[in-house]
Formats: structure tokens, C-alpha cells, sequence
């Protein structure tokens, strides 16, 4: 017999399943989009209380939000039902969970499972984030490249010439001023992958990831549209704050946002200020 059950949908069913099913026993995951997270919140804290013709107390399983700084793993989509994995399955790495009180929690649930070391919330994983520095500048810069290409394009093996690498190297230098003037200290060199990548016949655990970890196909995408919208804007906002420009980062904003139609600094950012942190 199946020990656990997820219920999608917050309303009045989904509520009664919910709560009926974690008192007989089961473990129950109670789902639903945002727009119900108060509804999921009380049910988390109170318990569903069921009246009528059933009485009790249901208490579905807490779903705890953690984010793990960096991807899991390189992968693409190769095929129906078939995903090719680019490097060598490392289970190690540094989480947080939100709210933060809860990491300690989670990463002891997680151990025999994963590694992950704690960040201090998931503010840091973000500051952190390994492709803000190296997909941005690589990809408004090959964008003629891209054009041209599409679906043969790949930036692993034909973007990353000196002078786009002077770029990136120029973006990291300006997050990690902000890094640092928030006490903080920068995980490691976010272009290590860049090295191994001009040098691969050096590093042949990456043979996979370099020959098989195609894309962008178009500027259109999510190397633009997540690493600009999220991780960067956020961190120029941040910046901002702290009194420290970033002038490199902002102009490929400003670029990218100019090819796609976007605002990633304005409107469509995630910025401090869209986030509800205003000055």
C-alpha cells in the first residue's frame, strides 16, 4: 500500500482529503500555486480541523522551501523521456532553506542523500550564482553568432574568446565588491568551468559537458531571461545600495534588455524594489 499522497488544490476538497488522509496515516504533501500560500501556511501551523460528519485533526506533511546555490547538474533534454548529464555527478555543495531557520532541519533530513554544506540563507546562494558571471556577457556578445547558428550553436565550445572572457572577468570582479562589502566571502572562482573549457583536452571529465551542453539557440532564452531578470538585476539593486557601481554588468543588461524587449533593470528585474525592499 502507498504510504503518501499529494493533494493538488487548496479549496475546500482538497482541504478535507488533505486533512482525512494524514489522519489515517498516510503522509500528505498539500500543494497549490501562490496565490493560496496563506491557505497552505495555516494548514501547516493549525492542522486541518474537519466538522460534520468527520471530526478530527488532519496534519499534512510541512513542505519546506530549500535552495541549492549552483544547479544540480549540467543536463539536457537528448530525446523522448532521455536526459544526458554533462559531468561527473558531484552530490556536495551549499543550500538554504526559506526561511532560514529551517536549513539546519532539512540538511540533516538530507544527509546519506546529499552533502550540501549550509549558506546562511538563500540571499547568499543567490549573490553566488555561477551563471550570472558566465552566460551573460558570452551571450550578448555571440549574438550575431547565435543568430546565424541557432540550434548549432554552442557557447561552450565557440564563445568564450579573450576578449569576452576580459568581460566576464570584469562582471565577477564588480559582484564580488558587493559580495565582500556585505561581509560575505565569493565561493570559490565562478570561471573555473570557463578554464577547464579552453583548456579541454586537459580535463577529460568535462569531454561530455563540452560536446553534448549545446545552446543558447536563440537570444530569446533562458540564459538571458533568468540570469539578467533574476540574479543580476538583483545584484546591481544590491549594489546599488551598498554605494557600489557596476558598470559592466548594468551595460550587458542594458544590451540584452534592448535585443529581447525588456526591462531587466526596471520592471521586469527582480530588483530589491520589485521584491518589496524599497530604499
Amino acid at each position: 500500500m502507498i504510504e503518501r499522497i499529494t493533494v493538488i488544490g487548496a479549496g475546500a476538497t482538497g482541504h478535507a482529503v488533505a486533512g482525512i488522509m494524514s489522519m489515517r496515516g498516510f503522509q500528505v504533501t498539500f500543494h497549490d500555486d501562490d496565490r493560496f500560500a496563506g491557505r497552505l501556511k495555516e494548514a501547516a501551523d493549525l492542522g486541518i480541523e474537519l466538522r460534520g460528519e468527520v471530526r478530527g485533526i488532519g496534519r499534512p506533511a510541512k513542505v519546506t522551501l530549500t535552495e541549492k546555490e549552483g544547479n544540480f547538474c549540467p543536463c539536457r533534454l537528448s530525446g523522448k523521456a532521455e536526459v544526458t548529464v554533462g559531468l561527473p555527478l558531484n552530490l556536495k555543495g551549499k543550500a538554504a532553506s526559506l526561511p532560514a531557520s529551517d536549513t539546519a532541519r532539512v540538511l540533516k533530513d538530507l544527509e546519506g542523500v546529499v552533502e550540501y554544506t549550509p549558506n546562511a540563507n538563500v540571499f547568499e546562494g543567490m549573490m553566488n550564482a555561477g551563471n550570472v558571471i558566465n552566460h551573460i556577457a558570452s551571450t550578448v556578445l555571440s549574438a550575431a553568432e547565435i543568430d546565424h547558428k541557432g540550434n548549432a550553436f554552442s557557447l561552450f565550445k565557440y564563445a568564450f574568446t579573450p576578449s569576452v572572457v576580459h568581460c566576464i572577468s570584469k562582471i565577477r570582479e564588480e559582484r564580488k565588491a558587493a559580495i565582500e562589502a556585505m561581509g560575505m566571502t565569493e565561493h570559490g572562482n565562478p570561471m573555473d568551468m570557463i578554464s577547464k573549457v579552453l583548456r579541454v583536452e586537459e580535463h577529460p571529465e568535462i569531454h561530455t559537458f563540452y560536446e553534448h551542453m549545446d545552446g543558447p539557440c536563440a537570444l530569446d532564452h533562458r540564459y538571458l531571461h533568468e540570469d539578467c531578470g533574476c540574479g543580476a538585476a538583483l545584484a546591481v539593486s544590491v549594489g546599488k545600495r551598498l554605494g557600489i557601481e557596476m558598470p559592466v554588468l548594468s551595460a550587458f543588461l542594458g544590451v540584452a534588455g534592448a535585443i529581447n524587449d525588456r526591462d531587466y533593470l526596471g520592471k521586469d528585474g527582480r530588483t530589491l524594489e520589485n521584491l518589496g525592499f524599497p530604499a
